[in-house]
Parts: C-alpha cells; sequence; structure tokens
C-alpha cells in the first residue's frame, strides 16, 4: 500500500467498522470467521498507524467524489479493500468490470459486500487457522503479498470482539442495481419455475422434484448464468439429471439446472449446486466455486458428425428456437437478481484455461449478452408484439359518508345556544350588529333595501317620462334634444327624490337661449 495523505482523524474506528462489515455477513447468513477474514483484508490493505482507512486516488478521480480520510496511489485501487478495475472511471462495462461501479467500492456495506460473496465455499474449514484463512482472502484479493493477510488474524478478531459488545450491529444499506431492489440471492433458486414461467410461459417443462435436485449442499450468492452446449443436438433429460459417462469416469448429475432443446422448450431440472461449471475462474465469480455460484444452462448443440474432425460441424448454426429461449431465460434469472446482462458467460470464459473447454462453441458471447440486454431493456424483436398500454385504473369507489357522531349537548344547552345566536349575549343583541339582535339587524336590512327599490322605482319612472317627451338630461342637469343623447350623463347623477314635474319646470327655467322653439313647446 503506498500512501499518500491522511486526514487527522478516520471517518470511523475500526471497531464501527467491524459492526457494518459483521451485519454485511449476518445478511449473507454467514458468521463471524467470515467476517474475521474480511477484516483481516481491510486490515491489510487500508491500515496504517493503528486506524483503517478509506482513500481515494487520484489515478482514479471519480473516487473523490465519495466520503474519504485519505488518498492513496496504488494502481487504480480505491476504499477499504482497494478494490480496482482494469480502467478507471465510475462505471465500467465488459471485461473492464472487476469490482463494480465506483459507488459500490467507496462504499464499506457494499464493498464487504462483494468481498464476502467471493469467498470460496470451502471458507468455513479456516476456523483457528490463521494461515488458511489468509488464503482465503488472498483468493479474492490477488495480493502480490498474499502471506500478510494472516498476519492481522489476531487483531481482526480482537476488534470483532470489541465491537460485538459495545453496540448492536446495523442493518446495512446496500447499493441497489435497480431502485428499491436488493442485489443478488443467497441459496438455492426455488423461484425459477415461478420467474421462468412468467418469461417462457408453454416453453417451459418442469420436471418431477426438481425442486428436491442438486448435487449436495445449498447454492451461494448466486453470481449470474453459465451457458453451455451439450455437445450432442439429441441430449436427453434424463442424462442432465442422471450424469453420463466421460473419459476421466462418470459425472453424476444434475449437469445443470435447466436443458434447453432445439424446439425452444426449456426444461426445469434442479435447483441446487449441479456439476456443470467445475474448475475455472472468472472475475466476480471466483475460483473452482461456479457450481455454486452459477446458474448452468445445457444447450442442445451441435449435431453428431463423426466423419468431421472433432466430430461435428464447428460453424453449424443454431436453431433460432433455441436461441430465443436461451436469451429470454437468462434475462428472466437476471432481471430477478437484479443484474445486467455482464452476469451471464460462457463455460470458455470461466474454464478455458483450466479445462479446454470451448462451449458454448461458436456462439459469440460478447452477441448474445448484447441480445440479452435488449431483452432487459424491454425491446420488441422481430415477430413479437409489443406489451400493450396498460389499462387505466378504474374510476375509485368512494366510500359511503359517515353521519357525523352524536352530539354530546343536551337538547337545553343546544337551545340555550340558538337563543344567544338569535339574541346576542344575554339578550341584549350584539355588538357586532350595532346593538342589535340577528333579526332586529335583517329587518333593518330589509327596510334599506324596500326604501332603496322604491327609490329606483322612482329614478326608473323619472328616465321613462324624459324619454317619452324626446330629451334626455345634461350633464348641468337640463334637458337638450335627444340628439344630444351621446352627452346623457349617468342616471346616478340625477337627484333621486326629485319629482318629474318639477324637473321640468328646472330644465324649462335653465334652457338655453339657443335652444329650438320645439322644445319650448314641451315646457
Amino acid at each position: 500500500m503506498s500512501w499518500v495523505s491522511f486526514e487527522p482523524r478516520p471517518m470511523r474506528s475500526r471497531e464501527e467498522i467491524a459492526r457494518i462489515v459483521h451485519g454485511v455477513s449476518l445478511r449473507r447468513g454467514l458468521d463471524e470467521l467470515a467476517t474475521a477474514i474480511a477484516l483481516m483484508t481491510i486490515a491489510v490493505e487500508s491500515g496504517s498507524n493503528g486506524h483503517w482507512w478509506c482513500p481515494w486516488n487520484a489515478k482514479d478521480s471519480t473516487s473523490r467524489n465519495y466520503q474519504f480520510d485519505s488518498q492513496s496511489d496504488d494502481g487504480f485501487s480505491v476504499g477499504y479493500f482497494q478494490q480496482q478495475n482494469r480502467r478507471p472511471g465510475e462505471t465500467p462495462s465488459g471485461s473492464d468490470d472487476w469490482w463494480g461501479p465506483m459507488r459500490s467500492r467507496m462504499t464499506l456495506e457494499d464493498a464487504a459486500d462483494q468481498f464476502l460473496a467471493r469467498l470460496t465455499h470451502d471458507w468455513r474449514s479456516a476456523a483457528d487457522n490463521p494461515a488458511l484463512a489468509g488464503r482465503f482472502a488472498q483468493d479474492v484479493q490477488g495480493s502480490g503479498f498474499g502471506e500478510r493477510y494472516q498476519q492481522h488474524w489476531d487483531e481482526a478478531w480482537d476488534v470483532l470482539r470489541r465491537a460485538l459488545a459495545e453496540a448492536a450491529v446495523p442493518e446495512p444499506t446496500l447499493v441497489a442495481k435497480k431502485s428499491g431492489e436488493v442485489m443478488g440471492f443467497v441459496g438455492d433458486p426455488v423461484w425459477l419455475e415461478d420467474v421462468l414461467r412468467e418469461a417462457l410461459g408453454d416453453r417451459l417443462v418442469v420436471e418431477p422434484d426438481w425442486e428436491k435436485r442438486g448435487t449436495g449442499g445449498a447454492m451461494g450468492d448466486v453470481w449470474g448464468v453459465m451457458i453451455h452446449h451439450t455437445g450432442n443436438i439429441n441430449e436427453t433429460v434424463s442424462a442432465i439429471r442422471d450424469g453420463v459417462h466421460q473419459p476421466g469416469g462418470f459425472l453424476p448429475g444434475p449437469l445443470a439446472q435447466c436443458l434447453i432443446k432445439p424446439d425452444g422448450t426449456c426444461h426445469l431440472i434442479a435447483v441446487g449446486p449441479c456439476n456443470h461449471a467445475g474448475r475455472g475462474s472468472y472475475q466476480g465469480v471466483g475460483t473452482d466455486c461456479g457450481n455454486r455460484r452459477l446458474i448452468g444452462f445445457e444447450c442442445c448443440w451441435p449435431t453428431p458428425r463423426p466423419e468431421l474432425p472433432g466430430g461435428c460441424d464447428t460453424c453449424e448454426p443454431w436453431s433460432a428456437p433455441l436461441i430465443i429461449t436461451m436469451r429470454d431465460a437468462t434475462a428472466a434469472v437476471l432481471t430477478k437478481l437484479g443484474y445486467s446482462s455482464e452476469r451471464v458467460i460462457g463455460h470458455k470464459e470461466y474454464a478455458g484455461s483450466a479445462q479446454g473447454k470451448w462451449d458454448p462453441g461458436n456462439l459469440s458471447m460478447d452477441w448474445f449478452r448484447g441480445e440479452v440486454q435488449k431483452d432487459l431493456d424491454d425491446a420488441v424483436f422481430p415477430g413479437e408484439q409489443p406489451m400493450p398500454a396498460p389499462e387505466p385504473d378504474p374510476d375509485p369507489v368512494l366510500p359511503p359518508k359517515l353521519l357525523p357522531e352524536p352530539n354530546p349537548r343536551s337538547d337545553r344547552q343546544l337551545l340555550e345556544e340558538i337563543w344567544d345566536q338569535l339574541r346576542g349575549p344575554g339578550g341584549n343583541g350584539w355588538r357586532q350588529l350595532g346593538g342589535n339582535t340577528v333579526v332586529d339587524y335583517l329587518h333593518e336590512i330589509g327596510c334599506f333595501a324596500t326604501d332603496l327599490r322604491h327609490q329606483l322605482d322612482e329614478l326608473s319612472t323619472m328616465l321613462e317620462a324624459l324619454t317619452t317627451r324626446g330629451l334626455s338630461t345634461t350633464p348641468n342637469g337640463s334637458t337638450a334634444p335627444r340628439k344630444a343623447a351621446a352627452k346623457k350623463v349617468p342616471p346616478k347623477k340625477i337627484p333621486a327624490k326629485k319629482t318629474p314635474a318639477k324637473k321640468t319646470a328646472a330644465s324649462a327655467a335653465t334652457r338655453k337661449p339657443h335652444a329650438k322653439k320645439p322644445a319650448k313647446k314641451t315646457s
């Protein structure tokens, strides 16, 4: 480890780190030994000056976007476990993805979850054996100094015991691949029938007792899917279920969870670990643990051709129904796990160097991963019908209105309140209404309205009389011929209480000298 700088204090004490890591272990169904192996690793990778640190790295600069308490410059390594990808960047892809996005490497819970997921299945044999525990840590980390892990056995256990004695273990908060989902699944995938039935419909054939079948033990943390070819287009369910004779001896079944035939039928055979992956390794899966961490799909290909070198035509195409079911089944499993198409690999990608495998034959796994990703992204493939738009929600049925609760006051109390409201406090009227009761105030309003109506009636009569004589009022109250009607003032400026007779007299008295004679005759 090469350090550049430290903050004055680490983000967390060693005991806090131990409790968080142990919470992740418990979520995975693991025990204190698994936590101790993880803590041994942290002590080696990011321990210094009696503390465990979370460093960022300028060579993979996006690590600075997350919480850190130190800086290192060892390759692209970051965080408590010094996890790195082949290339820098926030979100790696393809073969560059060794330890996932930056957030999962710089977040303690997720970094610990990734480490624990890669422990080989026999890690429990390291109880009371520091050297063996160190080898399990080295199998995950691939360090150039693997012997150092065992040196921190005692430190890891001392910190863990103090941590568990001091406080409760927190519930881990893991980064989800999809909103609302937790990555992965630990244990036998008992959900396979339901998941595959939804994706495949009547293409799925469920074999009897599939849910009881496996080679022994239980599946671990399911990393993804492995694709195989059978070597024989006519392979049978019984061979995959019971086992086959090989040059090296008999290989007992089951040999895969599913057998997919050229007509596109998928036979569900087993739920537990199967003898399909064998020896090998793949980044993220670990070494020699594919049987427990990968769901195996055996696919019927190619046609036996004894007359050809190798016994088959290596250029033989795969049947379309076979490929479609392989794609749909793989996408269904990865959707359940919350993973992308990067979590499906071919047997040759895992076991090539260890076993010399070439399956799945001439199938390009990069192309196949692309097809699976299209399925995960809800692409509509040729010959498929797009998903219909969801039906609108029906109008909600509202519950019947409930009657109010019975009033707790007695009839006398209610009558007294009504009396007070009508008469005012103590029967003395309301101050807001000028000392009137409600009834008296309403009476005053009625009288005012009646008087106002009478005045409006008088005004209307006056205007009607003026109109009949062909005159209209001018702004100064005089009369003028009808043609001057455009200068008529609004009715409100005429004194409301003048009678039509007085109005006419006043008009004659103030008549202008140049008024026409017909107007004089009307006075």
